[in-house]
């Protein structure tokens, strides 16, 4: 047994301390009357170890589930982005050619294009009944730059006696998505 002085036992309680050095099993008197049993650790039962083990276990695997999702749902954002971001580059690379006279061919239009940067392809709209094509054509270069500076400086030009009609494919909400991507 031992015994503590009640202002020892005072001091103790304003600051938070705990006795900790005592024997096992032996009740702590503070002054005379008031007795207090020390704590002691439970010794655990063999199932109990066993369930502590399998709640460890259980926690450990939910814990990797849970971060496996978040990497592959960050992954799937990411490619989602990666994804409109080439659609996005795609369509401000791309323009419209209108009012091509019906001597002109593929490879005059890619002549007359290619000073503004390198082409990616030429896309003329066939009409399989007459062979000819439809005055109209899709222009594809390899950087959107390229597109944007033939569109500022090919709009309105005579190409074989006809004023081009050059614009971009894309809407608003293209220029507005770069926005908020770039």
């Amino acid at each position: 047994m031992i015994n503590v002085d009640l202002s020892v036992a005072a001091a103790l309680r304003k600051s938070g301390g705990i006795i900790s050095l005592m024997p096992m099993g032996d009740s702590i008197y503070f002054g005379t009357n008031i007795k207090q049993e020390p704590f002691t650790l439970l010794t655990l039962t063999d199932d109990q170890r066993f369930a502590i083990e399998r709640a460890k276990k259980y926690a450990l695997e939910q814990s990797i589930q849970n971060a496996l999702s978040k990497q592959a749902a960050q992954l799937h954002q990411q490619d989602l982005n990666t994804i409109k971001r080439n659609q996005a580059l795609i369509l401000l690379s791309r323009i419209y050619v209108g009012s091509i006279s019906f001597e002109i061919g593929e490879e005059e239009i890619r002549k007359t294009f290619s000073p503004f940067g390198p082409i990616k392809s030429v896309a003329l709209s066939w009409d399989t009944v007459l062979q000819k094509h439809k005055g109209f054509a899709f222009v594809e270069f390899e950087v959107p730059e390229a597109a944007s500076l033939a569109l500022d400086q090919m709009n309105g030009y005579t190409l074989a006696g006809r004023n081009l009609k050059v614009c971009c494919l894309g809407n608003d909400t293209i220029f507005l998505y770069l926005m908020v991507v770039f």
